[in-house]
């Protein structure tokens, strides 16, 4: 499992609504899928979002992806 913080929208928060919207969506790093949206977790103004890592990234250690953009399918 890897937690990146979440960009939120232009109010500064994101709504349950769209929270839920975010579950089960496929994670990118550099255009290489590396796990799905497991959990959100944290405050609405400061959300984080629980990623389940796919297989070769599941055996990397997580620290790997510090400072690094994470994508979501749309």
């Amino acid at each position: 499992m890897a937690v990146a913080p979440l960009c939120l929208d232009e109010e500064g928060e994101i709504s349950l609504k769209n929270a839920r919207r975010l579950l089960r969506k496929t994670a990118y790093l550099n255009n290489k899928k590396i796990g799905v949206v497991f959990d959100i977790i944290g405050r609405v103004d400061k959300p984080y979002i629980v990623i389940k890592l796919f297989g070769n990234f599941r055996n990397q250690d997580s620290d790997s992806l510090l400072g690094k953009s994470i994508n979501l399918t749309q």
